[in-house]
Protein backbone atom coordinates (compact mmCIF):
# COMPACT_ATOMS: atom_id res chain seq x y z
CA UNK A 1 0.00 0.00 0.00
CA UNK A 2 1.69 3.32 -0.75
CA UNK A 3 1.62 6.35 1.60
CA UNK A 4 0.96 9.42 0.35
CA UNK A 5 2.34 11.01 3.22
CA UNK A 6 5.79 9.77 1.67
CA UNK A 7 4.47 11.35 -1.50
CA UNK A 8 4.15 7.44 -2.41
CA UNK A 9 1.49 6.90 -5.23
CA UNK A 10 -0.15 3.00 -6.92
CA UNK A 11 0.33 3.94 -10.51
CA UNK A 12 -0.57 1.81 -13.04
CA UNK A 13 1.79 3.30 -15.41
CA UNK A 14 3.60 -0.66 -15.72
CA UNK A 15 4.40 -1.95 -19.12
CA UNK A 16 3.07 -5.33 -17.54
CA UNK A 17 -0.45 -4.01 -17.78
CA UNK A 18 -0.33 -4.21 -21.29
CA UNK A 19 -0.95 -7.04 -23.58
CA UNK A 20 0.27 -8.54 -26.69
CA UNK A 21 -2.75 -8.62 -29.18
CA UNK A 22 -3.21 -11.87 -31.62
CA UNK A 23 -1.57 -10.64 -34.61
CA UNK A 24 -4.74 -10.84 -36.77
CA UNK A 25 -6.41 -8.15 -34.20
CA UNK A 26 -3.43 -6.31 -34.32
CA UNK A 27 -3.29 -5.44 -37.84
CA UNK A 28 -6.91 -4.95 -37.89
CA UNK A 29 -6.86 -2.19 -34.72
CA UNK A 30 -3.00 -1.13 -36.60
CA UNK A 31 -2.13 -1.53 -32.74
CA UNK A 32 -0.21 -4.40 -30.81
CA UNK A 33 -1.16 -4.20 -27.49
CA UNK A 34 -4.44 -3.57 -25.54
CA UNK A 35 -4.96 -2.84 -21.75
CA UNK A 36 -4.55 -5.62 -19.47
CA UNK A 37 -5.57 -4.30 -16.19
CA UNK A 38 -8.55 -1.72 -15.82
CA UNK A 39 -8.88 -1.17 -12.29
CA UNK A 40 -8.41 2.51 -12.50
CA UNK A 41 -11.29 2.61 -14.69
CA UNK A 42 -12.95 5.55 -13.43
CA UNK A 43 -13.78 9.08 -14.23
CA UNK A 44 -14.49 11.66 -11.64
CA UNK A 45 -18.05 10.87 -10.82
CA UNK A 46 -16.90 6.92 -9.94
CA UNK A 47 -13.79 7.81 -8.63
CA UNK A 48 -13.30 6.67 -4.92
CA UNK A 49 -10.19 8.08 -2.57
CA UNK A 50 -9.56 6.20 0.43
CA UNK A 51 -7.39 8.24 1.86
CA UNK A 52 -8.68 11.95 3.47
CA UNK A 53 -5.74 13.49 1.82
CA UNK A 54 -5.64 17.65 1.17
CA UNK A 55 -4.45 17.37 -2.36
CA UNK A 56 -7.28 15.31 -3.08
CA UNK A 57 -9.73 17.18 -0.40
CA UNK A 58 -11.45 19.07 -3.67
CA UNK A 59 -14.45 20.57 -2.74
CA UNK A 60 -17.26 18.98 -5.39
CA UNK A 61 -18.21 21.32 -8.31
CA UNK A 62 -21.50 20.35 -7.95
CA UNK A 63 -23.56 20.53 -4.24
CA UNK A 64 -19.85 22.32 -2.82
CA UNK A 65 -19.04 19.98 -0.36
CA UNK A 66 -15.66 18.85 0.25
CA UNK A 67 -14.65 15.22 -0.37
CA UNK A 68 -13.31 13.09 2.08
CA UNK A 69 -11.97 9.31 2.19
CA UNK A 70 -14.32 7.30 1.04
CA UNK A 71 -16.18 9.64 -0.71
CA UNK A 72 -17.50 8.62 -4.16
CA UNK A 73 -16.29 11.01 -7.04
CA UNK A 74 -13.86 14.08 -6.88
CA UNK A 75 -13.23 17.52 -7.97
CA UNK A 76 -12.62 18.11 -12.02
CA UNK A 77 -9.11 19.77 -11.04
CA UNK A 78 -7.95 17.06 -8.66
CA UNK A 79 -9.14 14.58 -11.40
CA UNK A 80 -7.46 16.13 -13.70
CA UNK A 81 -3.99 16.16 -11.93
CA UNK A 82 -4.52 12.71 -11.01
CA UNK A 83 -4.92 11.97 -14.89
CA UNK A 84 -2.09 14.05 -15.45
CA UNK A 85 0.26 12.14 -13.22
CA UNK A 86 -0.71 8.40 -14.09
CA UNK A 87 -0.40 9.50 -18.22
CA UNK A 88 3.80 11.41 -17.18
CA UNK A 89 4.25 8.03 -14.79
CA UNK A 90 3.59 5.87 -18.25
CA UNK A 91 5.65 7.65 -20.29
CA UNK A 92 8.47 7.22 -18.25
CA UNK A 93 8.02 3.39 -18.21
CA UNK A 94 7.70 3.43 -21.82
CA UNK A 95 11.31 5.65 -22.31
CA UNK A 96 12.66 3.55 -20.16
CA UNK A 97 13.10 5.25 -16.79
CA UNK A 98 11.46 2.89 -14.48
CA UNK A 99 11.90 -0.94 -13.65
CA UNK A 100 8.82 -1.86 -14.15
CA UNK A 101 9.09 -2.81 -17.91
CA UNK A 102 11.43 -6.15 -17.12
CA UNK A 103 15.05 -5.09 -16.57
CA UNK A 104 15.93 -5.47 -12.95
CA UNK A 105 17.73 -2.48 -11.20
CA UNK A 106 20.66 -5.00 -10.59
CA UNK A 107 20.92 -5.20 -14.58
CA UNK A 108 20.57 -1.72 -15.37
CA UNK A 109 24.49 -1.18 -15.23
CA UNK A 110 24.54 -4.39 -17.89
CA UNK A 111 22.29 -2.62 -20.07
CA UNK A 112 23.97 0.88 -19.46
CA UNK A 113 27.58 -0.49 -20.45
CA UNK A 114 26.28 -1.49 -23.90
CA UNK A 115 27.61 0.38 -26.67
CA UNK A 116 26.66 3.81 -27.93
CA UNK A 117 24.51 2.33 -31.52
CA UNK A 118 22.21 0.20 -28.83
CA UNK A 119 22.23 3.28 -26.83
CA UNK A 120 21.16 5.58 -30.21
CA UNK A 121 18.79 2.56 -31.31
CA UNK A 122 17.07 2.36 -28.06
CA UNK A 123 16.54 6.18 -27.74
CA UNK A 124 14.82 5.95 -30.95
CA UNK A 125 12.41 2.92 -29.95
CA UNK A 126 11.55 5.06 -26.66
CA UNK A 127 10.62 8.49 -28.76
CA UNK A 128 8.41 6.11 -30.79
CA UNK A 129 6.99 4.61 -28.13
CA UNK A 130 6.44 7.78 -26.14
CA UNK A 131 5.29 9.56 -29.49
CA UNK A 132 2.83 7.04 -30.61
CA UNK A 133 1.10 6.96 -26.34
CA UNK A 134 0.69 10.50 -26.97
CA UNK A 135 -0.88 10.37 -30.51
CA UNK A 136 -3.02 7.65 -29.06
CA UNK A 137 -3.83 9.14 -25.50
CA UNK A 138 -4.52 12.58 -26.86
CA UNK A 139 -6.25 11.44 -30.17
CA UNK A 140 -3.77 14.30 -31.80
CA UNK A 141 -2.09 14.32 -34.87
CA UNK A 142 0.42 17.21 -33.67
CA UNK A 143 2.50 14.11 -32.11
CA UNK A 144 4.60 12.37 -35.12
CA UNK A 145 4.47 8.69 -35.65
CA UNK A 146 4.77 6.54 -38.86
CA UNK A 147 1.86 5.87 -40.81
CA UNK A 148 0.73 1.97 -40.53
CA UNK A 149 2.83 -0.04 -42.88
CA UNK A 150 1.35 -3.33 -42.90
CA UNK A 151 5.01 -5.37 -43.98
CA UNK A 152 6.56 -3.05 -41.22
CA UNK A 153 4.00 -4.20 -38.82
CA UNK A 154 4.67 -7.43 -39.14
CA UNK A 155 8.12 -7.75 -38.67
CA UNK A 156 7.78 -5.32 -35.49
CA UNK A 157 5.14 -7.82 -33.71
CA UNK A 158 7.40 -10.50 -34.41
CA UNK A 159 9.98 -8.55 -32.43
CA UNK A 160 7.58 -7.60 -29.59
CA UNK A 161 6.22 -11.29 -29.51
CA UNK A 162 10.11 -12.82 -29.39
CA UNK A 163 10.59 -10.44 -26.58
CA UNK A 164 7.42 -11.53 -24.32
CA UNK A 165 8.74 -15.10 -25.27
CA UNK A 166 12.44 -14.47 -24.29
CA UNK A 167 10.87 -12.63 -20.64
CA UNK A 168 8.64 -15.05 -19.88
CA UNK A 169 10.49 -16.62 -16.94
CA UNK A 170 10.81 -13.00 -15.72
CA UNK A 171 8.92 -11.48 -13.25
CA UNK A 172 9.04 -7.85 -13.29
Amino acid sequence: MCRRDFDEWHCNAHANNLVLLPQDEGMEQQSFLSYLDLDMAFDDKTFVDPWDAPAFSATHAEDGRVASAGDLGIGREAYDRLLLRECVNFMEVLAGGDTSNGVPMVAKATVDAQGARLHAVRAGLYDTLVLGYLRGYHDDDAYPAAMFHPVMHKAAYAIAKLAVVVMADFVA
